[in-house]
């Protein structure tokens, strides 16, 4: 395409003709709007699909005609071979929607209320935004194109015990939530969505997940994460630790103590003490460790057992799956305020 562009750039000198205008133009704003967002280049393949056929008739039309049929066979190679190459590669792995939201969007579609007679939408993340509206021919508060996307993570980082009344008012009746928005342990370590939701709000990841540091004896420092009662405390842990998604047990750290440093310019917190037990025990040893003039703080090693406890806000119920089910990807809850 873009050699083709450079051919073309000179008739459009004192050329009348408005197609040819157009062409250039379309493949030159998509061009450069695809070196930002990588997904426009499926619209610049408007302009690359003629411009490119163009420039090979160009090509073969100036060779002799004994060339010609090798040199068509070269450009058939060239410009369908990497497509044969990644062929395979796109149609091997299902990158559709993943079974367990299939199976949640059904239940949605055929188990709640027509909303042509009175119309109300679903708290979602913006990833699941076109699902809902495809399959579950519901509303969604968010979708791709970022619409809503700053309202859905306001409403799932809420520590608001009476959220549910606020999403009432929003025209909200259900939420839809997906395991990946939490933190959840994992075989590479914690791994989900909430850090994405965190920047969608604008808000500071510190206020949910520090990382303290441990003195070692070869005077080294070992950064260690732990969960803050913030992160706990939010609508999608609330919506999700008080049911499926909580592990069983307790955490090994339930509770810290640490001191502010400075090593080479930069602060740091390292951690003084810790302990793990009862909640009441936890809060006696943090009023402790403040009398002796440390920082201290419940917390939780383990993004899936609260340090705190956790229930869900009065008014929203979860509605699917309807039975105990082990840990199920995605979670419906009606809003009932």
């Amino acid at each position: 395409m873009i050699p083709a562009l450079g051919l073309l750039a000179r008739r459009l000198v004192g050329s009348t003709g408005s197609g040819c205008r157009l062409l250039w133009g379309w493949a030159i704003v998509f061009l450069v709007l695809a070196a930002g967002q990588e997904r426009i280049t499926q619209y610049s393949l408007l302009g690359a699909i003629p411009l490119g056929a163009g420039l090979v008739a160009w090509l073969v039309d100036r060779l002799r005609p004994a060339l010609r049929p090798f040199a068509v066979t070269v450009a058939v190679l060239l410009l369908v071979g990497p497509s044969a190459v990644f062929y395979p590669q796109l149609l091997g792995p299902d990158s559709g929607v993943p079974e367990a939201w299939r199976e949640a969007l059904a239940w949605v579609r055929t188990q709640t209320p027509d909303p042509a007679a009175q119309p109300y939408g679903i708290l979602n993340w913006w990833g699941s935004g076109y699902w809902i509206t495809a399959l579950a021919h519901r509303q969604p508060l968010s979708n791709p194109t970022q619409a809503g996307a700053e309202d859905a993570a306001w409403l799932l980082l809420s520590e608001d015990p009476a959220i549910a009344a606020t999403m009432a008012k929003q025209g909200l009746r259900y939420a839809m939530v997906s395991s990946e928005l939490l933190l959840l342990p994992s075989e590479q370590g914690a791994t989900g969505a909430f850090t994405s939701v965190v920047g969608g709000a604008g808000q500071n990841i510190s206020n949910y997940i520090q990382t303290f540091y441990r003195a070692v004896p070869d005077g080294s420092l070992r950064p260690e994460v732990r969960f803050m009662p913030a992160y706990f405390r939010t609508l999608i842990a609330r919506l999700g630790l008080s049911g499926p998604w909580r592990h069983a047990g307790s955490a090994s750290v339930q509770a810290l103590a640490y001191v502010r440093k400075q090593r080479q310019g930069h602060t740091y917190k390292e951690i003084a003490a810790e302990f793990a037990g009862t909640p009441e025990q936890a809060d006696l040893f943090i009023a402790q460790q403040q009398a002796l003039g440390n920082d201290a703080s419940r917390v939780s090693d383990n993004p899936a057992v609260p340090c705190i406890p956790v229930e869900l806000p009065t008014g929203i119920r979860q509605v699917f799956p309807e039975a105990s089910r082990l840990a199920p990807e995605t979670l419906v809850f009606a809003i009932i305020p």
